[in-house]
């Protein structure tokens, strides 16, 4: 198992500068939008996100940007990103262990996976 990448809500750019860039030491990778509807499905949230990556050759962090409400936010976009060697072999145990795999179609028609521990903590499966 790899950890890919960890998400994370801020209220704002500037702060995920401040944090990540400039305490952690961090490349600011690049930015992109998630839209409304695959925020909504992913997530729960009924509007666009943009998300900022910063990271170095051990660590990437995915930071969704929250102005009105990063804390509410933060609980719905939280995650961890692992990549396993077999999903479809990782899948198999998730359900013997009764763990709901949720998948999420993108527009583009390809897949997005999560499952959820037993306590509600959220993790991306690549």
């Amino acid at each position: 198992m790899e950890i890919k990448h960890i998400g994370m809500a801020s209220s704002s750019e500037e702060n995920g500068d401040l944090f990540y860039r400039d305490l952690l030491g961090l490349k600011k990778i690049g930015s992109r939008k998630v839209s409304a509807d695959l925020a909504k499905k992913i997530f729960g949230i009924d509007s666009p996100l943009l998300i900022i990556n910063y990271g170095d050759e051990n660590t990437q962090f995915e930071l969704f940007i929250s102005p009105q409400h990063p804390e509410n936010v933060s609980a719905r976009v939280d995650h961890i990103c692992i990549q396993v060697p077999d999903r479809n072999r990782f899948f198999e145990k998730c359900r013997r262990l009764n763990l709901e795999i949720l998948e999420i179609r993108k527009a583009d028609g390809s897949s997005i996976y999560f499952i959820k521990d037993f306590d509600g903590n959220r993790f991306e499966i690549k």
